[in-house]
This record gives C-alpha cells, sequence and structure tokens, in this order.
C-alpha cells in the first residue's frame, strides 16, 4: 500500500479537539422558560418507583372509545427530593392564596333561588 501525498483540505490523520464544557456552562446565560404542552387536568394519581415520582395528571371524566373509558393525560417523572420540593411549593402556594381570598369559590344564590 502506498501513501498519497497531502491534498488540501484533506483531514485524513488530523486530530480535532472539541471543548464540551462551554455547552453546559449555562451560569450567566439568560433563561427564558418554554413550555412545550400545556393540559388541563381535574386529577392526579401518584405513584413511586424504587428511584423515581411519577405523577399522572389526567382529564376526567375522559371519553368512550371501543367500549372503553379513556383518560386523556400527561405523566411526568421527577426524583424524590424534585416532588417534595413541589408539594412544599404547592402546599405554600395554596396556603397564600386562601389566607389572601384567592381562591376561587363556589357561591350558590340564597335558598337556592335563580335570578330571571
Amino acid at each position: 500500500m502506498t501513501s498519497r501525498p497531502p491534498v488540501q483540505g484533506d483531514r485524513a490523520g488530523t486530530t480535532v479537539s472539541i471543548d464540551l464544557r462551554s455547552s453546559y456552562d449555562i451560569e450567566n446565560t439568560p433563561t427564558v422558560t418554554d413550555i412545550e404542552r400545556v393540559v388541563y387536568s381535574n386529577l392526579a394519581t401518584v405513584n413511586v418507583s424504587h428511584r423515581d415520582v411519577f405523577i399522572d395528571l389526567l382529564q376526567v371524566p375522559g371519553f368512550k372509545r371501543d367500549d372503553t373509558v379513556h383518560l386523556p393525560g400527561v405523566r411526568v417523572f421527577m426524583s424524590y427530593a424534585s416532588a417534595q420540593k413541589l408539594a412544599e411549593a404547592l402546599l405554600t402556594v395554596l396556603e397564600k392564596a386562601h389566607h389572601d381570598g384567592g381562591m376561587e369559590e363556589y357561591q350558590p344564590d340564597d335558598a337556592g333561588q335563580r335570578d330571571e
């Protein structure tokens, strides 16, 4: 086998070093939340595995298809630490909203009478 003379632009035998650390350096980079999907949920189920917590956010009553009721939903996986922070944040926000009178409440008409 004979070696050929190098050709301009030929990269054979060239070593290229790529430093990926800068791709993960986000310390002073502006952050923008990018919501990929928005769903409404009126029911949530929470389950745990040996390593993770997962929350199913469901839309009830769902819809019937092929003699089966389907509940549309989204599953969110997270670590135990993240789930604990989420639980604490939800409790704090809900307690504050209740204390400040910011929660929507059902207010029935007096004696069940409707204005006509």
